[in-house]
């Protein structure tokens, strides 16, 4: 599998600044392992050229997450973050950041863990485009007032704190981060959890945080595959398991694939089976 490519999270400053606050206002306290963890506050800043902090400490364990841009953080030794870094500081360790040239955005999670962590310092921060795809689909979540808003922002700030949480000296950690969650997983499964909808390339561009053209950029590469010949293929494979597994009629199961039009529905189908529906049915049967 290729390297996961990074999401396009195209909001403005102000959009991000208040999903944080609803971020912030859906959680209180997180378990994560054996561990209280108060999200304290989510942040979305940015800094232009050449702005710096100056050295100073916290007393919470702070997270930087680089959404765009290049930042270079002082704490002990220099280290240079880009788009998709992750960062995390323990309370009272001195360090200072400045922006190195052009603009850089950033989210930082200001937290309190209960009880308290020792943090591992690497040589380099890492980057993880999967960070980024967590944030990308909160966001989404967030912008779309999905159901269940509050459980799925938990859901999800878990996920991310437990990433951070890989920085940091648990016994109970794996020695191994978690495994990247995949860019095809993930429009694969937003394409079968919505077959019976009319979906739009903008849609699941959408979904996934990334401009159209970026997404099937990226999805043609690592399949070798086009976005629409995959959602048919999906549809298709639909189709049959449904004319096998079940007594709808083929109106019926065209709708439930996307494909409302019963004469449109049995030429496409016939073109992918070689068959039409209904004979398609009666092999399935005749083999049982």
């Amino acid at each position: 599998m290729s390297a996961l490519p990074m999401p396009e999270l195209a909001y403005t400053i102000h959009t991000l600044r208040r999903m944080c606050e609803v971020t912030t206002q859906a959680i209180s306290v997180l378990r994560v392992y054996d561990h209280r963890i108060r999200v304290n506050r989510l942040l979305a800043d940015t800094a232009g050229a050449a702005m710096t902090s100056g050295y100073h400490t916290h007393s919470f364990y702070e997270a930087i997450i680089v959404l765009r841009g290049e930042v270079v953080y002082d704490i002990e030794r220099t280290h240079y973050l880009y788009p998709a870094s992750v960062l995390l500081l323990p309370p009272f360790l001195k360090h200072a950041w400045r922006v190195s040239h052009g603009n850089c955005a950033r989210l930082t999670l200001e937290l309190h863990i209960d009880p308290p962590l020792d943090v591992l310092l690497p040589d380099a921060w890492p980057q993880w485009p999967e960070m980024l795809w967590d944030l990308s689909i909160l966001f989404c979540d967030i912008d779309q007032r999905a159901p269940e808003l509050p459980l799925l922002i938990t859901t999800r700030m878990t996920a991310i704190i437990s990433r951070l949480m890989t920085f940091t000296a648990r016994q109970d950690v794996p020695p191994a981060a978690p495994p990247p969650m995949q860019f095809v997983d993930v429009v694969d499964t937003f394409l079968r959890d919505n077959l019976a909808r009319p979906l739009t390339v903008a849609q699941v561009a959408a979904h996934v945080g990334m401009s159209e053209r970026s997404l099937m950029r990226h999805f043609r590469h690592l399949t070798g595959d086009t976005l629409i010949r995959r959602l048919h293929k999906l549809r298709m494979d639909r189709a049959t398991a449904l004319l096998a597994d079940t007594d709808c009629s083929v109106a019926q199961i065209g709708e439930l694939v996307g494909i409302p039009d019963p004469a449109y529905f049995c030429s496409r189908f016939k073109a992918y089976c070689h068959s039409t529906p209904l004979q398609y049915r009666q092999q399935m049967f005749s083999e049982r």
